[in-house]
């Protein structure tokens, strides 16, 4: 698991400013330099993020290497389908997400092995309903938690791991409505991951819903966030490796990753929770360590 402790000390949190990509002009949405990013589906969060993340990635490859990439950034929501074609159909160059992700088992694609969230995606916390709280403050087991009901999102990742450890689930509809069923009883639990938990119940749950987060259980499970790239874009997959190495080497990745998450382990008490650990048989042979 990650190690918060040694993290948190060490960081120095600076301040940095977004970086950009230029502004394209029509002649430039073609051509070996333009790279396209889809960053969708996911937490507005998670979008600044990764967004920042690859700038950084692009303006480092661009000055030390001499080139002159470009890129655009797309949010669009793609159905399942699209997601799962997200090269071969949709000619996307680069995307983040988790390692593993079952929807491109048949998709030709490249990895960049080199996690990004720091095992916080891993690390789930719960929104359940407010007149369920003592129910899970009494769990003190697996077993516990698995006689519940977990509510995912059609096409999400964690529906295979959560049945791969033997767990209740219940797959349907979309993120935009989870939050809705989930008050309908519809189900237990919707768990999201420690770094976007907050901004989702902050943007998507009024007073009057009567959800909570969870305060007292964890679960975690091997969840890392990487990069997948294009087949046709081997070149720019390896400068993104090799750029990308460079900033976990010079802690810049960390840097980054501090200012927008350094505060979590505190605000949502991550050192008093009791932690139930899942296995994750998804996992890239490249990331299984």
């Amino acid at each position: 698991m990650f190690q918060f402790n040694r993290f948190f000390k060490t960081l120095l949190v600076t301040s940095m400013s977004m970086i950009f990509s230029p502004q394209l002009t029509a002649a430039d949405t073609t051509g070996r330099n333009i790279i396209s990013f889809w960053n969708g589906n996911k937490s507005e969060i998670r979008q600044s993020y990764e967004s920042e993340v690859f700038a950084t990635v692009i303006k480092q490859i661009n000055q030390s290497l001499n080139k002159s990439y470009r890129w655009h950034e797309n949010r669009d929501t793609l159905s399942i389908a699209e997601e799962s074609s997200i090269f071969s159909q949709q000619e996307y160059d680069v995307f983040v997400s988790v390692a593993g992700n079952p929807k491109l088992d048949q998709e030709n694609k490249i990895l960049i092995p080199i996690p990004l969230m720091q095992g916080l995606l891993g690390t789930r916390l719960m929104i359940i309903n407010e007149r369920d709280r003592v129910k899970f403050a009494t769990i003190k087991t697996k077993a516990q938690l698995q006689a519940l009901y977990s509510g995912i999102p059609a096409g999400w990742a964690d529906a295979k791991l959560f049945r791969a450890n033997n767990f209740n689930v219940n797959e349907t509809g979309t993120f935009d409505d989870i939050l809705l069923r989930l008050k309908r009883k519809q189900f237990d639990y919707f768990a999201l991951g420690a770094n976007e938990i907050e901004s989702v119940y902050e943007q998507r749950v009024t007073a009057k819903e009567n959800l909570i987060i969870e305060p007292t259980l964890a679960l975690y499970y091997p969840f890392p966030v990487v990069f997948y790239v294009n087949p046709n874009r081997a070149e720019l997959a390896q400068q993104l490796r090799a750029s990308l190495h460079q900033l976990v080497q010079n802690e810049t990745l960390n840097k980054i990753f501090a200012r927008y998450f350094a505060q979590i382990q505190e605000r949502l008490n991550l050192t008093e929770r009791k932690f139930i650990h899942l296995e994750n048989p998804l996992l890239p042979k490249a990331l299984a360590n």
